[in-house]
């Protein structure tokens, strides 16, 4: 680790601490592991999200499309996944997660695991992921320097049980440089 991750990861540990709310990562001890994801939430307009939920189709999650307008999906059959399953994934622009993070709250769940995508600075990607103590050495062991890195992220989180005492938080910089349809910063999350 170089001085600049060091000083990311020392300063987005500091900002964290700062979060309450609904988008406080569950700090509860003895918490039992995640259940499997039963759906992910996409913006269809961008590739590495399109990416990120057909690995997770792949893995049994329904597939369920913003269409610019995520609160559309609070009064439709959201109720009944969480219901029946408990875990939720998502890759989002920042403000569909703060409604969902609100929705979620209001049923007992709280956001897992939160990943920012970045580009706006320098060109590269940058990931802020946050997670609990528990899953944060798999989540930071996650290559995602590569073109592929939604694919990538959606099977590591898929293999990550979330849950658990602490709060962690890392920057990971890759070299390349993000999809011609990304629009400078995107949202990663699991809420259960």
């Amino acid at each position: 680790m170089n001085k600049r991750e060091f000083v990311g990861c020392a300063g987005a540990v500091g900002a964290l601490a700062l979060l309450d709310g609904p988008l406080a990562v569950a700090n509860v001890r003895g918490s039992t592991a995640v259940p499997a994801l039963a759906a992910v939430i996409l913006d269809e307009r961008y590739s590495d999200a399109r990416r990120f939920a057909v690995v997770l189709q792949g893995r049994g999650a329904r597939r369920l499309a913003t269409q610019r307008d995520v609160s559309r999906l609070w009064t439709g059959e959201l109720d009944a996944i969480v219901t029946a399953a408990g875990a939720l994934a998502g890759f989002t622009p920042h403000s569909d997660i703060m409604l969902m993070a609100d929705w979620g709250a209001r049923r007992n769940l709280r956001v897992r695991y939160l990943g920012m995508h970045d580009s706006r600075a320098s060109g590269l990607m940058w990931h802020r992921l946050r997670t609990g103590a528990d899953s944060s050495e798999r989540i930071r062991s996650l290559d995602l320097n590569h073109a592929a890195w939604a694919s990538t992220l959606a099977r590591g989180l898929a293999d990550t049980a979330f849950g658990g005492p602490g709060d962690m938080a890392c920057t990971i910089t890759t070299h390349q440089r993000p999809g011609g349809d990304f629009p400078g910063t995107l949202v990663s999350w699991v809420i259960a």
